[in-house]
Formats: C-alpha cells, structure tokens, sequence
C-alpha cells in the first residue's frame, strides 16, 4: 500500500475531519510507525480516524489528558509529557508501539476481557466500543484500498 492509495482511502471516511495535505502526511507517517511495528498497513490512520477524526487533540477527563491524533492517555495530565508526545511522528509511533504491545499481550493471554473484543483490544482497554468502531473503519480502508487496485489505469 503506497502513501497516496492510503490518503485517498482516509479522506474517502466519512469519520474523517482533515484536509488532504493533512491526510497524506498522516498515511505517510502512519504507514512508517506500522512498518517499524510490522503492523498491517491502515491500522494507525484507522486507530486515528476512530479516536479523534484525524484532528490532533489534548482531551480532559477525569483520569488525565488524551493527546494528539491517537489519544495517547497522559495520567494527571502532564504537560511536560504532553508536549513531548503531542508532535505527530512521536504521537503515531507510541500508537503502533502500543497496537504491537496489545497484539502480543492478547497472543499470551486470550482470556482477558479486552483480547475477547479484538486482538488490539488493550490499545483502549476501557472502551467496549472501541474494537468494533476501529475494525470497521480498518475494514472500509482496505476495502478501498482494494478497489483502487482493481481499478485499471489508462
């Protein structure tokens, strides 16, 4: 999957809220984290899609901060960290890192409630909607993706 397949496939999202130059630099850098994690291809611009439409966000909540377009979680909402983690390219790298981590936790352990809902489940461990919401905005990425392919060029 090339860079510029990928954008197109993030714009075509109806979960997206990002400007097309927005986009292609997220499939780039996204498609980087997912390469040095040996992720699928699309499942970071599609964790980004599902946490914060694209946007890059610092949330509140009552347990700390969510940050940039991943909504890495930051406990008592720290700003030195915040502002350490908040820059894209460190922001999709923590995110795939994470993604990695689940996966081999839910490899190890199946029987936890969060591996029950997906493989990527402790991404959000906390979220019962979390799989679901990002597996289908995974799926309709590759989905698009594909029919880019099929299509003939002229």
């Amino acid at each position: 999957m090339t860079a510029a397949v990928l954008a197109l496939a993030i714009l075509a999202q109806p979960e997206c809220r990002i400007q097309p130059d927005q986009a292609r630099t997220l499939a780039r850098v996204s498609l980087a984290a997912e390469r040095e994690q040996e992720l699928p291809s699309g499942l970071v611009a599609a964790t980004v899609l599902g946490e914060a439409w694209g946007l890059d966000l610092v949330s509140r909540h009552r347990h700390g901060c969510d940050v940039g377009q991943a909504q890495i979680k930051v406990p008592r909402c720290d700003w030195t960290v915040i502002s350490m983690i908040r820059p894209q390219q460190i922001n999709l790298r923590i995110s795939a890192l994470k993604l990695h981590r689940s996966r081999v936790k839910c490899r190890r352990w199946p029987h936890l409630p969060a591996c029950k809902r997906c493989i990527w489940g402790l991404y959000n461990p906390g979220s019962k909607r979390w799989c679901r919401r990002v597996m289908d905005i995974w799926r309709r990425i590759k989905a698009h993706v594909e029919g880019h392919r099929e299509q003939p060029t002229t």
